[in-house]
């Protein structure tokens, strides 16, 4: 059976009416661990510091701080999907602002529907990031690997063919990528090339 995903939530909030009704409809997904609050900026910044979170949820406005700075700060600064609560007199610059950046702007008041269905969107984008960062790492993994092997088995050939310590055969393939203007690994398929002649 997979094991289920489970997202983390910050909901920031100067508004327990607005607070609690997020609540009431994060509590409907079962993607979604136990939230936590932050009522202010401050507090929220310190929480980003301190944990993990996969989603951020802002509701505009904050006490203290302009809510999209906040959200232009947190998107630069942290990999987690964020949702931006705004007035809807407000919602069309805001909008402009975040729309490129992949920031969820929704107009308030914002039908739960709405709300839920871009909940979904955060966690499907999260899971598919994810998915995507185990790939890369593994490509690398792998790439890295290959290299490693090519550079040794042209090694093994220098030593074989030229008589040369394992430390000269290293020098030799840096020595001839430096001078050829290439990678490691292509001085090292040139000279395996070179040694199988």
């Amino acid at each position: 059976m997979l094991k289920e995903i489970r997202y983390e939530v910050l909901v920031i909030s100067s508004s327990k009416v607005i607070t609690t009704a997020i609540m009431k409809n994060l509590a409907d997904n079962h993607q979604i661990s136990s939230p936590t609050i932050a009522e202010d900026s401050m507090n929220a910044r310190r929480l980003l510091l301190e944990r993990h979170f996969d989603i951020v949820i802002i509701n505009s406005p904050l006490e203290h701080e302009s809510a999209l700075s906040l959200a232009l700060e947190i998107n630069d600064q942290y990999e987690v999907g964020i949702m931006l609560l705004t007035k809807a007199n407000d919602y069309d610059e805001v909008f402009d602002k975040t729309n490129e950046l992949g920031i969820i702007t929704l107009s308030k008041p914002t039908p739960s529907t709405l709300f839920s269905q871009s909940i979904k969107i955060l966690c499907l984008t999260r899971q598919k990031l994810e998915s995507l960062k185990k790939r890369v790492n593994n490509v690398s993994f792998k790439d890295k690997l290959r290299e490693i092997k090519l550079i040794n088995e042209a090694k093994v050939m220098l030593i074989k063919k030229k008589g040369i310590s394992e430390d000269d055969a290293h020098h030799y393939i840096e020595r001839k990528a430096m001078n050829e203007r290439i990678s490691k690994i292509e001085s090292a398929l040139l000279i395996i090339e070179e040694c199988k002649k």
